[in-house]
């Protein structure tokens, strides 16, 4: 996932063992090139992470990173921060996804095996 923290452009990926990676990106102007750079991995869980972009209830860019512990990466201070997510019965989350209509405007959608939730956050 591709997203723009705090005016930093930043790439997430997501692997199969709950690790998530984290690089700033740099776009040459002159040539068009990118430059990845200040690689950072964390570890989330132990399952495989999905991500998806979405923004909060302020406005602000955000990730959520489904897996066996849901996380919500953001940025904060200039700093990416990761929030872990507390759900009722089995944490694991199997997608998620941007979700907006009248009666639920910009939340958020949390798929488990079982259930269904949308929110905001």
């Amino acid at each position: 996932a591709m997203a723009i923290l705090d005016a930093q452009s930043m790439l997430f990926v997501g692997l199969g063992d709950g690790q998530l990676i984290s690089y700033h990106l740099h776009f040459d102007d002159n040539d068009g090139s990118v430059n990845i750079m200040n690689r950072k991995k964390v570890s989330l869980g132990s399952q495989a992470i999905s991500l998806n972009t979405f923004k909060s209830s302020d406005g602000k860019a955000c990730i959520f990173a489904a897996s066996d512990r849901p996380s919500v990466v953001y940025s904060s201070k200039g700093k990416v921060a990761y929030a872990n997510i507390n759900l009722h019965g089995p944490n694991d989350v199997t997608f998620s996804c941007s979700f907006h209509c009248e009666l639920f405007p910009d939340c958020l959608a949390l798929a488990r095996n079982d259930s269904l939730m949308i929110g905001t956050m």
